[in-house]
């Protein structure tokens, strides 16, 4: 539709109070008709909003200023508006609402389309959410304030810095007026009022509460107007699953971890030190090497975090998707005895659900930690969940919906391992992840064979940490104490390496890895390309084959079923299972 201004009068004289102007539709025996006022879904979602803070811990709910269940109630007045009540009317053919919409489609000379008259809000101001904004940033002043409640779609609509509240599009002085007057309502009956000034962390947090909330009380236990909502918010929490973990209290390290006997296994000086001071908001870096026991390291000190109520769940991010699968199945046992009784955690990369199908355990709603979970943006809002860093990192990201991911991170232990297999580009995103989770009051857990002065300082948002030995714990408490740990020094080994640089160093290669394979030795062949793997592998499996030793090949072109056979059956043999059997396996 075009903007045609000798077209239409603007002469409103049509007045909706949000007690009658319909918020949503809802179909009853096939028929489409007005669902919940706007006053109504106004309060609905505030509620929820209001409910979910309480589910963080006391110690968290801080993280959120006061008013946060308000904002998050405002962010549909702009439903309160000509063109949207139009959409509405003319979608039900209500004959509740017949009168009125005739009187405001010769006043405002709208078209009787409502796909004609979306496409003219959103060309023009985004839709509903750029009224709310447009309304907000006037009765507060405040454009952080405004910009909550004008992206809780996914984004902020463009050109809203010259959309005056009481322009003619929005309904004039009138409509307006009556925005204004539902705000005032909604400020008596939660009682509270706008802050005076939020952060950028807490405008992203607070983005996210509003449009989970929205979300919830979109939801079907909301759609039948006649209902009385208020015993419907806690159910409509509940069932979507988000909860406040019952942790079991007192648990020492050998409680949650074991051998595959059950030995319970005493905690190493490494991770004594490491529960001891990375239970508290801050972020801590685990420099040790391969086998030092750095996971179950981080996992306990999450378990003292939770049970003393200094956080509220955990992230496990990972850089691949096989190290994620191989975590998951650990962490689920850890689960098991620290949050006992709990769901399944989530599983988040592209390819988790056929993870788990392949497991025969389900597939989206249907797979571990599923249901309300299971939306790509939604996986983080779980209490638990393990998977790839990038899902974490798009939290600070320009992408639709980013401050949902935020609000899923705020409060959590976040562990973040192979830090140091990053390049530079994943590297810089990761320092900006680290400071946005800093604000939010989580506990950073990171996890590295080395790394280097400057990536440890930038890591620490600027502390100077030099490595005074290795291995060592270096951290940043959020209240800003940054310090070290020197930890026991690791046994002598030499390591000896090798350069081939002769016509036939290839050959060389290969006749040397057969005969240590003929001893019992485990060989890895790491080749850059894909080619170049098929070619060695094709020679090496075919001599293999005389010597009676197994022989493997693993590359990206595989399908995704035959890379799974090929993980769980190298995988198995290198992992604690595989210990008893392995030289007689490999």
């Amino acid at each position: 539709m075009k903007r045609t201004k000798q077209a239409r009068s603007f002469m409103i004289t049509v007045d909706i109070p949000a007690e009658d102007c319909p918020a949503k539709t809802w179909v009853s025996a096939g028929e489409v008709l007005p669902g919940r006022s706007v006053k109504d879904h106004c309060l609905i979602v505030g509620a929820i909003a209001k409910e979910l803070i309480q589910l963080f811990p006391p110690r968290l709910r801080n993280l959120f200023p006061d008013g946060a269940d308000l904002i998050a109630a405002t962010h549909d007045i702009g439903k309160l508006s000509p063109s949207f009540f139009l959409r509405i009317a003319l979608q039900t053919k209500s004959q509740r609402l017949a009168t009125s919409a005739n009187q405001l489609l010769n006043e405002t000379g709208f078209p009787k389309s409502p796909l004609a008259i979306r496409d003219y809000e959103s060309a023009g101001w985004g839709g509903h959410p750029g009224v709310s904004y447009a309304t907000v940033k006037k009765m507060t002043g405040q454009k952080r304030l405004a910009i909550i409640v004008g992206q809780h779609h996914g984004y902020l609509p463009k050109s809203l810095e010259s959309q005056n509240p009481d322009q003619k599009d929005f309904g004039g002085p009138l409509w307006e007026k009556e925005r204004e007057r539902l705000v005032e309502e909604l400020e008596n009956i939660f009682r509270t009022q706008f802050p005076e000034s939020i952060s950028i962390s807490q405008m992203q947090l607070l983005s996210g509460l509003t449009t989970v909330a929205d979300w919830l009380g979109s939801g079907a236990f909301f759609d039948d107007p006649s209902r009385n909502w208020k015993p419907l918010v806690s159910a409509s929490i509940q069932e979507a699953g988000f909860i406040s973990p019952i942790i079991t209290k007192g648990l020492a390290f050998g409680d949650l971890f074991s051998d595959i006997n059950g030995t319970k296994y005493e905690p190493t000086k490494t991770q004594k030190a490491l529960a001891g001071i990375a239970s508290s908001p801050g972020v801590y870096i685990l420099e040790a090497p391969m086998g030092a026991g750095k996971t179950e390291a981080a996992l306990f000190a999450a378990y003292l975090a939770l049970s003393t109520g200094r956080a509220r769940g955990i992230y496990f991010a990972l850089p691949t998707q096989l190290t994620a699968t191989k975590i998951y199945e650990r962490f689920c046992s850890f689960l098991n005895f620290a949050v006992p009784g709990s769901s399944l955690p989530r599983l988040l990369f592209a390819g988790a659900d056929a993870f788990f199908e392949s497991r025969n355990m389900g597939r989206g709603e249907t797979a571990p930690g599923g249901s309300w979970f299971s939306g790509k943006k939604r996986g983080l809002l779980a209490p638990f969940a393990v998977g790839t860093l990038d899902q974490a990192l798009l939290s600070i990201m320009g992408v639709k919906h980013n401050f949902v991911r935020t609000f899923g991170l705020a409060g959590k232990v976040v562990i973040i391992d192979e830090v140091h297999s990053y390049d530079a580009y994943t590297g810089y995103l990761l320092q900006k992840l680290i400071e946005t989770l800093d604000s939010l009051c989580c506990t950073v857990v990171l996890l590295s064979a080395t790394l280097t002065s400057k990536t440890r300082t930038s890591l620490l948002r600027g502390a100077k940490i030099e490595a005074a030995s290795y291995p060592q714990i270096s951290y940043r408490r959020h209240s800003g104490e940054t310090n070290h740990i020197s930890l026991p020094a690791l046994k002598d080994r030499t390591i000896k390496i090798s350069f081939l640089s002769t016509k036939n160093a290839e050959q060389t290669a290969i006749d040397e890895v057969l005969v240590r394979a003929s001893e019992g030795q485990q060989i890895i062949w790491i080749e850059n390309d894909v080619a170049s793997s098929q070619r060695i592998y094709m020679e090496l499996a075919a001599r293999c084959a005389e010597l009676h030793c197994d022989c493997g090949l693993l590359h990206s072109r595989f399908t995704f079923s035959d890379r799974q056979k090929i993980e769980n059956k190298w995988v198995s043999y290198f992992d604690k299972s595989g210990r008893r059997d392995r030289n007689e396996r490999v």
